[in-house]
């Protein structure tokens, strides 16, 4: 969810066919796909319109342009994914402390710590014979040391620093905002349904439609994490699930704080219930429909990408009973068989008919 103006769920709901795909190829690949679409558009039209002696592109196979194409696209896509994985390392917890800080402030905590070493290089002299150097105890033998103090002292002066808290969470907020597909019609803030762009490429070029929605990851669950979940900031682990479907018509409720109530043991409460009559012949699939992932993926670079909380309902009882440190072989044979259950998944024909639910829930306090 992307916006907390008082307590209210979203729930929507409905059967498609659909792929998953990683957001994080999704994103970046869309926003590289959008820049280079001028240059890649006046090469197709050369290559099948072009007219006169020395016009040779109109010669070269439509193999090689669609090499060209990604060709010119690899780098763009590069650039977009370590903008918008700075956001969403974050989001995920996966985040190193020196992340949150530019060269600019590293710099300055490397000179502070220097100066109150009294180290003459941290004075911005680099002349070892000069006035300078004859203030400070400073040798060669001894900057190795002061390194290593130096880069100690940088560690805890970041981890202490309030400003890298205020980076992470306006991160976190920023990555919300980015995947946010609110529509412009109901939209009360400016920022909000910035994906909304990217959604109308889905759709004109493709035929397509992104769903995307934020998960929390149960505290059973990190254990399957590939990565290091930061718990320094008192938040629990998360990710955000993406899927390519076929537009179809996904039934909506809101509820507000109107909508809610307090029961008698002071809890807020609410309850609702959704259903929507589904026409059989919406759930056949067409090959041209089928077609229009195919292109997609290629056109886009994309794979299917399936999530480790995607298969709650694979994921063994036992692992929640494994706790201390004699169940590590255990744990990792579980790993195993939950990353090839993933594999087989992700490799397995698509797209493929499914129920999508999805969830929000926001109690400002």
């Amino acid at each position: 969810m992307c916006y907390h103006g008082g307590p209210s769920t979203t729930t929507t709901a409905g059967v498609a066919w659909g792929v998953p795909v990683s957001i994080m190829e999704l994103g970046p690949h869309l926003e590289a796909y959008v820049e280079t679409k001028p240059v890649v558009d006046m090469l197709r039209l050369c290559n099948r319109f072009g007219q006169g002696p020395d016009v040779h592109i109109n010669k070269l196979p439509h193999e090689l342009i669609l090499m060209i194409e990604e060709e010119l696209q690899k780098q763009p896509r590069r650039d977009a994914f370590w903008d918008w994985d700075e956001g969403f390392a974050c989001f995920e917890g996966r985040c190193e402390i020196a992340d949150h800080f530019d060269r600019e402030e590293i710099e300055d905590f490397e000179h502070e710590i220097m100066i109150s070493m009294g180290n003459y290089a941290g004075h911005g002299c680099t002349i070892e014979d000069c006035d300078c150097a004859d203030r400070f105890s400073d040798t060669d033998e001894s900057l190795d040391d002061d390194n290593d103090v130096c880069a100690s002292a940088i560690a805890e002066m970041m981890k202490d620093s309030e400003n890298r808290f205020e980076v992470h969470w306006n991160r976190r907020r920023d990555w919300q905002l980015r995947v946010c597909q609110h529509p412009e019609s109901t939209n009360p803030n400016p920022i909000r349904g910035q994906f909304g762009k990217y959604d109308k490429v889905l759709e004109s070029d493709f035929g397509l439609k992104a769903v995307i929605s934020h998960q929390r990851i149960k505290v059973e669950e990190t254990k399957f994490l590939k990565h290091d979940f930061d718990t320094t900031y008192d938040d629990p682990p998360k990710t955000t699930i993406c899927y390519l479907i076929i537009p179809t018509q996904m039934t909506s409720e809101d509820s507000t704080c109107h909508d809610l109530y307090v029961g008698e043991d002071a809890a807020i409460d609410g309850a609702s219930v959704m259903s929507t009559v589904i026409d059989p012949s919406s759930l056949i699939i067409t090959e041209k429909q089928r077609l229009r992932f195919g292109r997609a993926m290629r056109l886009l670079g994309l794979k299917p990408f399936v999530h480790f909380t995607q298969l709650r309902s694979s994921v063994p009882s036992s692992l929640y009973r494994l706790h201390s440190v004699t169940d590590k072989e255990e744990l990792i044979r579980l790993k195993a068989k939950m990353e090839e259950r993933v594999k087989q998944l992700e490799n397995s024909r698509w797209p493929k008919l499914m129920s999508l639910v999805t969830s929000n829930f926001s109690y400002p306090i």
